[in-house]
């Protein structure tokens, strides 16, 4: 006798008969919010690309609902997700140039050395050589040279 728990077998995969046909019938007929999420697509690009590709989600969102579709902002910042859509962020620094790493790099001039006598220990003090009268400052907020203080 056969229950209702019966399994329908595909290959070597065992899995429900609802399971098979309700995967069967997505296949043949899309669901209602997959052909909305279609025509939402081309009405955010059409949207982003109007808008010198700057918009992000929530001003696309508010177009939408201006022009009268009515969408939830998590469903425009998904997707815009989907295809890659960002909008201009303020304030984040434009890369304009990129190092090439195969580019001959510019000779070091004053002969610095940048290695350490040992690991996890600062290289030797650079000394720095002042004109007579000078000498550095002990202030912490200035890097300036000051005049020396009276022998």
């Amino acid at each position: 006798m056969r229950s209702s728990r019966d399994v329908h077998k595909q290959g070597q995969t065992s899995i429900a008969p609802s399971t098979h046909y309700a995967h069967k019938q997505r296949q043949e007929s899309p669901s209602a919010r997959s052909w909305r999420d279609t025509e939402l697509k081309d009405l955010i690009k059409e949207i982003f690309d109007a808008n010198y590709r700057v918009y992000g989600a929530r001003k696309i969102w508010r177009e939408l609902n201006r022009q009268g579709h009515a969408v939830a902002r998590c469903t425009v910042e998904r997707l815009m997700r989907e295809p890659g859509i960002t909008g201009a962020v303020r304030g984040r620094k434009v890369i304009t140039t990129i190092a090439d790493p195969a580019a001959e790099r510019a000779p070091d001039r004053l002969d610095r050395d940048f290695v350490a006598d040992a690991p996890n220990r600062p290289g030797s003090r650079t000394s720095l050589t002042l004109r007579p009268g000078l000498a550095p400052s002990t202030s912490r907020s200035s890097g300036h040279l000051l005049p020396s203080p009276p022998p």
